[in-house]
């Protein structure tokens, strides 16, 4: 059984980022920690190129240092949110999905539709 610690919460950066804080702090009472360090982000549409970079560097790495990602999939479309999933499917990472199923890889055997964080286990089989 592996288990998790660490979680990496991925929603739409201007609609979700109120939900995601909501959520960390839901999960962080059950004992996980949140490796998003975009939540509490201060870049803008309107910030320089340096700091996207750089922030997207954060985020992946943020998601490399997680045990499962947490989609939240109950805001609009979101561009990053499916580019986090697909790291996080690529790193063999379990996936917990709040929302409905949207695209062919929330089908994935690695995504797990759940109802709320309450939801999300301690521990999954490998």
């Amino acid at each position: 059984m592996r288990s998790i610690y660490g979680v990496y919460i991925a929603a739409p950066f201007h609609y979700g980022r109120e939900h995601a804080k909501t959520v960390r702090l839901e999960l962080k009472h059950r004992g996980f920690f949140c490796t998003s360090h975009w939540i509490d982000s201060h870049i803008t549409d309107s910030s320089d190129e340096s700091m996207l970079q750089g922030e997207a560097e954060q985020d992946l790495y943020d998601i490399g240092a997680a045990d499962a990602l947490i989609l939240l999939n109950d805001h609009p479309p979101s561009v990053g949110r499916s580019i986090e999933t697909g790291y996080a499917l690529a790193l063999r990472m379990p996936i917990f999905l709040i929302g409905p199923k949207t695209s062919v890889f929330h089908h994935h055997p690695l995504v797990r539709q759940i109802q709320d964080t309450r939801e999300v286990p301690y521990g999954i089989q490998d």
